[in-house]
């Protein structure tokens, strides 16, 4: 477990999976490399992500990693805005994710980093579940079109 304000750093994932307790007042920073496979290069991949699954409901919230001019790829994550626009406030047990694809892989790179703890203050109103509602229509009205002279001109 990692208590809070500590700041962990590991150059190889078999220490992996970490576990670790958020709130509202955490924020996680993802700051990583990526080394070919003989490790003599830093490399910059395509598809970069990292993936939050919610134990309990298998929900899926995925971050983008992007990389800097130093081939260093990173994500700051502050859960007083994400809680509610990206786990939509639900809190518990999350497993995260390090997603890798590029069209030289021959196949994606998933491994677990750690698995967090989301403990969010109960809410009054219930979440809303909007996955099997239908969503409203949209209405598109065109414009007129523009006169035109006759085809026989």
């Amino acid at each position: 477990n990692v208590e809070d304000n500590r700041v962990i750093s590991t150059d190889d994932l078999s220490y992996a999976p970490l576990k670790v307790k958020v709130d509202l007042t955490s924020r996680i920073i993802f700051d990583f490399n990526l080394w070919s496979d003989d490790r003599q290069e830093e490399v910059t991949l395509h598809q970069v992500f990292v993936r939050f699954i919610n134990v309990a409901t298998k929900q899926h919230v995925y971050f983008i990693a992007q990389a800097d001019l130093k081939r260093k790829y990173s994500i700051d994550l502050n859960f007083r805005t994400a809680a509610s626009k990206s786990f939509g406030s639900i809190g518990g047990d999350y497993k995260i994710e390090l997603i890798v694809g590029d069209a030289t892989l021959p196949q994606a790179m998933v491994t677990e980093v750690a698995t967090v703890t989301l403990e969010l203050p109960e809410s009054k109103e219930p979440v809303p579940d909007l996955s099997n509602k239908a969503k409203p229509d949209i209405t598109h009205v065109f414009r007129q079109p523009e006169k035109r002279p006759p085809q026989a001109i």
